[in-house]
C-alpha cells in the first residue's frame, strides 16, 4: 500500500473496523491475503503534522494512547518502531516545544487542590483530570504530593494496608483473594492494585490470616499422591486442582511433577521413588515403579547409581534405604556406603 492508497484508506474507515483487519484485506483486493503495512514512517509523520494544525493544547507523550483512541493517529508501537519513542516523533512533526508535555506544566492553584480533597473517591481520578483540563498522570502526581489517595477515599484497603493493619506478611492477604475467600477487585490490566473493602474482612478471616506457621510441616508425597497426580496432570487438570485433591500446596508441585518423570540422573530418579514409600523400599519394586513411568532402568545399572550416592541412600540385601541428615558423613578408611552410627553422630 503506497502513501496515497494509505492517507485514504485511513480517512475514509473507522478506526475501530481499521484494527480487524478486515478492510484493509478488502482493500488490498479479492481473498485477502497478506496484510500491508499501513503505518509506515511518512504517513505518521503527515497525520501527526496534520493533528498539530488541526488542535491546540499539549500534545500527549506518556499517555499518547488515549489521544489515538477513535482519531486518525498513528498507534505507539508503530512510533516507537520508526522512531524510538514519541517525544522524537513530535519533533520530526515540527511539533513546537511549548507544546510537548516535557514542557513546564501550569501551576497548580488552590481551587484545583480544594476540587481533588473534595471529589476524590466521588469520581474517577480519569474523569477528574477531564474535569481539570489536565492529563491523568498530572492528577496522579498532584495527588501524591497532597497525600490524596482515592482508594483510601473509596473506603477501600490495599492489601498491604489490610496486612500492616493485622500486623502479617501481604502475601497471606494475596493467598485469601488468590482463594476467593477475601472479596477483592481491582482494575483491569493492574497487578496488585486491590480494592479490598475493611467490612469484608470477618473475624473468621483474620484468624486465618493470623494463623502461625506450622513449622516442620510434612511436605512428603506418598505413592498414591504421586500416581494421583500424574493421572490427572494427563487429564488435563491444573495444579492447583491437584492440590486441593491430594491435599499439598499447590506452590510446588510442579517441581514434585517433574522429579517423578524425571529420567537424569538416575540416582535421583530412584532417591525420589524411594521417598515416596517412606524412605525405604526394594529395589526391583523401586524399579517396576520407574518402567510404569517410561523410565526403564535394568538392576545392575540402578544398584551401581545407588552406591555412586553414599551420602544420600544405601543399598543393603536388595533394599534401599534414605540416609538421614543426622548420617550422612561416611566412616573414613570404610567402604563406600557404611554410614556413623548413630552412638558416634551424638557425640559431633
Amino acid at each position: 500500500m503506497n502513501f496515497l492508497d494509505a492517507i485514504r484508506f485511513i480517512e475514509t474507515t473507522d478506526a475501530s473496523d481499521r484494527w480487524g483487519n478486515r478492510a484493509r484485506r478488502t482493500a488490498n483486493g479479492a481473498g485477502g491475503g497478506h496484510v500491508p503495512m499501513l503505518w509506515t514512517r511518512p504517513v505518521c509523520l503527515y497525520f501527526l503534522r496534520k493533528w498539530i494544525l488541526e488542535t491546540d493544547g499539549q500534545l500527549p507523550i506518556t499517555d499518547y494512547n488515549e489521544l489515538t483512541k477513535g482519531q486518525n493517529l498513528p498507534t505507539a508501537t508503530s512510533l516507537y518502531e520508526h522512531f524510538g519513542w514519541i517525544r522524537e516523533a513530535w519533533v520530526r512533526a515540527a511539533a513546537p516545544e511549548s507544546r510537548m508535555k516535557y514542557a513546564q506544566e501550569p501551576d497548580w492553584s488552590a481551587a484545583e487542590d480544594d476540587f481533588l480533597r473534595e471529589h476524590a473517591g466521588e469520581i474517577s481520578r480519569l474523569r477528574a483530570a477531564k474535569r481539570l483540563g489536565r492529563s491523568e498522570g498530572a492528577v496522579k502526581r498532584r495527588c501524591y504530593k497532597l497525600g490524596i489517595f482515592f482508594r483510601q477515599q473509596e473506603g477501600f484497603l490495599s492489601a498491604q494496608q489490610v496486612a500492616d493493619q493485622l500486623r502479617v506478611q501481604v502475601h497471606r492477604v494475596y493467598d485469601l483473594i488468590d482463594r476467593e475467600l477475601l472479596p477483592a477487585t481491582k482494575p483491569r490490566h493492574a497487578r496488585n492494585r486491590w480494592k479490598i473493602d475493611p467490612l469484608k474482612v470477618t473475624p473468621e478471616l483474620v484468624e486465618i490470616l493470623r494463623k502461625p506457621n506450622v513449622k516442620g510441616r510434612d511436605r512428603t508425597y506418598t505413592h498414591e499422591q504421586i500416581n494421583t497426580m500424574i493421572a490427572m496432570r494427563e487429564e488435563g487438570a491444573t495444579f492447583k486442582m491437584i492440590s486441593e485433591a491430594i491435599g499439598h500446596p499447590w506452590v510446588g508441585l510442579h517441581y514434585r511433577y517433574n522429579m517423578a518423570l524425571d529420567r537424569q540422573p538416575r540416582w535421583r530418579a530412584i532417591w525420589y521413588v524411594v521417598k515416596e514409600f517412606a524412605g525405604q523400599h526394594s529395589l526391583y519394586d523401586v524399579l517396576e515403579v520407574l518402567k510404569a513411568r517410561g523410565n526403564i532402568i535394568d538392576y545392575s545399572t540402578a544398584a551401581r547409581a545407588v552406591r555412586s550416592k553414599p551420602n544420600k541412600m544405601r543399598l543393603d540385601g536388595g533394599v534401599i534405604t534414605i540416609v538421614t541428615h543426622w548420617s550422612r558423613r561416611v566412616r573414613p578408611g570404610t567402604e563406600a556406603g557404611r554410614v556413623i552410627p548413630k552412638e558416634m553422630e551424638s557425640t559431633k
